[in-house]
């Protein structure tokens, strides 16, 4: 018994139709890898900003009160974990009473793409990664250099 020429095979539109499907589920698969590298990029970096908020607050910690505002205010500081000028730290104090400090820390930081994140990212005329606001950086005109890693607090004078 003879086959017919019809029954035995894929046709040319079948097969392409079928690449079409692999090679989009395929391109699909490298989009979220990717995309699951930038994630991972800037988990640690997030980790590696707040670390160093912490440690820049526990610096703090052993100063006196009263030098915590002389030491610290309006100060930047390098982020260790970073190539050079890949991040910057700036701190902030704000005096709200003779005895009350707000000290905010926060990091900004530079990585893949060349997206800088946080307020200090050259934007309007600004400088990228001072540690100062220039330009139209400060968005929110809080004169506070703002990040997603960045931690405010309040220091009370408990006295001597």
């Amino acid at each position: 018994m003879l086959t017919s020429m019809r029954t035995r095979g894929f046709t040319l539109l079948e097969l392409m139709l079928a690449s079409t499907i692999l090679i989009v589920a395929i391109c699909g698969l490298l989009a979220s890898y990717v995309l699951c590298f930038s994630l991972t990029e800037t988990a640690k970096n997030m980790t590696l900003a707040s670390n160093a908020i912490q440690f820049k607050l526990e610096e703090m910690r052993d100063h006196t009160f009263g030098d915590v505002s002389a030491d610290y205010d309006n100060t930047t500081f390098t982020v260790s974990g970073f190539s050079a000028g890949q991040a910057i730290g700036a701190i902030a104090v704000e005096s709200i009473s003779t005895d009350l400090l707000r000290v905010t820390v926060s990091v900004c930081w530079r990585q893949g793409g060349n997206r800088i994140y946080g307020e200090d990212n050259g934007r309007g005329g600004g400088i990228a990664l001072s540690g100062h606001i220039e330009g139209t950086e400060d968005l929110d005109a809080d004169g506070i250099v703002d990040s997603p890693a960045m931690i405010s607090t309040l220091m009370i004078n408990r006295g001597t």
